[in-house]
């Protein structure tokens, strides 16, 4: 039984000896190349904040995202009386509130939504200029890359080798993560370029689609996708969106115990489990 899922396109489809089956998903899964744009907005000189610390900025950030102080302080490893401390701070600086704290939780002000941008920017701009102190005197630049886990053991070596190629004079740092990991390492420009399967479109990034990957459904004991038992089945889930485009094609399959996200971990429970081949 051979079945394919298409991630990067809209289509689905499998076959069994005659049968032939065809499945159409909602929306599009794509694989991405992203890099921050050289004119990516930055605070000039002149902006207020310019002499702030790193950890009010980075607490900001976090609390926008978490609407709770408690969270925020548990994800920082920090009191809650810090996280308060910093967001005083910083609300001091500016001479403005930043948040407001009711029953309801928290809630960024209109001064606090403006900033936000602002903060993003100085975070990003802080962490190019710690890598580029750090790694003075070895390379012209540095560059921080980002691979996803499913591709990293197929691509990776050509992918670093051509770029090494193309920038002699640049330290490279790469890692594999998931995609929801990378594109928050992009936002916060943790990271320069990623090549992922579901991006989360931010203003200042560049994306451009580079390629489309093949999956094949394979099983020793079933000859039809309906003979397929869900207590038996082990899921791959690559992607938020693959994962969406497999609950579309395979909704009868998409409540199994096992499930992974790496290619080499889903080779190794069909290896004990399922008696596939070992050569």
């Amino acid at each position: 039984m051979r079945w394919q899922i298409r991630h990067g396109c809209s289509s689905f489809e499998g076959k069994c000896g005659n049968e032939r089956e065809r499945h159409q998903a909602e929306g599009t899964c794509f694989i991405d190349r992203r890099i921050r744009l050289d004119n990516a907005r930055s605070p000039s000189p002149s902006e207020p904040g310019k002499n702030m610390q790193i950890d009010l900025i980075e607490t900001f950030l976090d609390l926008m995202e978490t609407r709770s102080f408690n969270r925020t302080a548990e994800r920082l490893n920090v009191t809650q009386s810090t996280v308060s401390h910093r967001i005083k701070a910083l609300e001091a600086q500016f001479n403005r509130k930043l948040f407001t704290r009711n029953k309801g939780g928290t809630a960024p002000t209109a001064s606090g939504l403006r900033f936000l941008d602002h903060a993003k920017a100085l975070q990003y701009q802080w962490n190019e200029a710690t890598r580029a102190v750090e790694n003075a005197g070895a390379y012209e630049r540095s560059m921080r890359l980002g691979i996803q886990h499913d591709l990293a053991e197929i691509f990776a070596g050509r992918w670093l080798s051509a770029v090494r190629a193309e920038l002699p004079l640049t330290s490279i740092y790469v890692e594999a993560d998931y995609s929801n990991q990378m594109n928050r390492d992009l936002a916060a420009g943790d990271l320069d370029l990623a090549v992922l399967y579901t991006p989360h479109y931010l203003p200042d990034l560049y994306y451009e689609r580079i390629g489309e990957m093949t999956y094949n459904l394979v099983s020793t004991v079933a000859c039809t996708v309906g003979a397929l038992r869900p207590e038996t089945y082990i899921q791959a889930i690559y992607s938020p969106a693959f994962d969406r485009a497999h609950r579309l094609a395979l909704p009868h399959l998409s409540a199994a115990p096992l499930a992974s996200g790496q290619n080499i971990a889903i080779r190794e429970l069909l290896m004990t489990l399922g008696a596939l081949p070992t050569s």
